[in-house]
C-alpha cells in the first residue's frame, strides 16, 4: 500500500541529491528593476537599498495618474533624478529634490515632453539605459552626459561623465514636484537653501502634496568646487552674493556651473536626505563608507 509517508520521500529525493537545488550565486542578477514602469503599474526604476532613506530615481514626468512613481517607460526624455520616489501607490508625491547636470545654455524651467529642448531635459534611450538593484545608469543624449546611481541607507550618490566642454552646470530643482494637472504651480509651502564653502548646498522645502505639510532636508556635497552659483526664487534670480549665503523663498532653483578650465570628466555628488518634523539638522549622519559604491 502507498503510504503519505513514501510519497514525501520519493518527493524529497531529488533535492536530497541536489537536482536543481543549486542556489544562484547572486539572486539580484535575475530582477527586473522595470517591472511595473509601463501601463498602471507606478514603479520607478532607480537605486535604493532596502528600507533606505533615498530612492534615487530618473523622473520623466511628474503630471498624471500612470506617472505617480515620477517614471514611465513610454516617456522619451528625462528631468532630472530626485531623492524620493513612492512605488505602486495610486496618488503621487515626494519626487524631493530634483538634481540634473547639463551643458550649453542654461534653461531654469524643464520643459515639455513633447519639447524637451525648451527646458532642462534631456532626451535619452532604453538601449542607454541600464538599472539593477542598487543601480541605475542612462546617457543624456542632448548633453552628451552619462549619468550614474546609487544609494546608501541614507544618502543617493550621483557620478556624471561630462564632455570635453566648459560650460557643464547643474541644475538642483526644489519647484519639482508632483503636480495634479498640467500647468498647475506646485504645491511647495515653502524651501530654502544655502551655498557653502564652493561645493555644498543644504537646505529643504515643506511641501503639501499628499502628505500635508511634510518637511525635508537635505545636505547636497558636490566632488568639485564649482565656480559660481544663481539662486531664483519664482523663476527670477536673487541679487546679490551667494556664496556661504541662503535665501527663504517660495520654489528655489539654483544654477551652479562647473568650475572653468577643468573640461570632461567626472563628476560626483552626495546628497544627504533627511525627514524631520521640528529642527533642522545639520549635516545629517551619512550612510556607509564609498566603498560601498557600486559606480562602473
Amino acid at each position: 500500500m502507498i503510504s503519505r509517508r513514501s510519497v514525501l520521500k520519493s518527493a524529497l529525493a531529488p533535492a536530497a541529491l541536489g537536482f536543481g537545488a543549486t542556489p544562484p550565486e547572486d539572486p539580484t542578477a535575475f530582477v527586473n528593476v522595470f517591472l511595473g514602469t509601463g501601463g498602471h503599474g507606478h514603479t520607478f526604476p532607480g537605486a535604493t537599498v532596502p528600507f533606505g532613506m533615498a530612492q534615487l530615481s530618473p523622473d520623466t514626468y511628474n503630471v498624471g495618474w500612470d506617472r505617480c512613481s515620477g517614471y514611465h517607460i513610454s516617456d522619451g526624455s528625462i528631468m532630472g533624478f530626485s531623492h524620493t520616489h513612492l512605488s505602486g501607490t495610486g496618488i503621487g508625491d515626494m519626487l524631493d529634490l530634483l538634481v540634473m547636470p547639463g551643458t550649453g545654455p542654461i534653461r531654469i524651467v524643464p520643459g515639455s515632453l513633447e519639447r524637451p529642448e525648451e527646458g532642462y531635459r534631456s532626451r535619452f534611450s532604453h538601449d542607454e539605459e541600464h538599472a539593477e538593484p542598487g543601480y541605475y545608469s542612462v546617457f543624456l543624449k542632448d548633453y552628451k552626459i552619462k549619468a550614474e546611481l546609487t544609494a546608501t541607507e541614507r544618502a543617493g550618490i550621483h557620478q556624471y561623465t561630462f564632455p570635453q566642454a566648459d560650460d557643464g552646470h547643474f541644475m538642483v530643482d526644489l519647484a519639482h514636484a508632483v503636480l495634479g494637472r498640467e500647468g498647475a504651480p506646485p504645491r511647495v509651502l515653502s524651501s530654502d537653501m544655502k551655498v557653502t564653502g564652493g561645493d555644498t548646498i543644504t537646505g529643504g522645502r515643506r511641501a503639501a502634496i499628499w502628505a500635508r505639510g511634510r518637511r525635508i532636508y537635505f545636505a547636497l556635497k558636490f566632488s568639485r568646487p564649482f565656480l559660481a552659483a544663481q539662486l531664483y526664487s519664482d523663476d527670477k534670480p536673487l541679487a546679490g552674493p551667494v556664496q556661504d549665503a541662503g535665501a527663504r523663498a517660495g520654489p528655489a532653483r539654483p544654477h551652479v556651473p562647473e568650475r572653468a578650465g577643468r573640461p570632461g570628466g567626472q563628476r560626483r555628488l552626495r546628497p544627504d536626505v533627511g525627514v524631520v518634523r521640528d529642527q533642522r539638522p545639520g549635516f545629517l549622519r551619512r550612510g556607509p563608507g564609498e566603498r560601498q559604491l557600486r559606480f562602473r
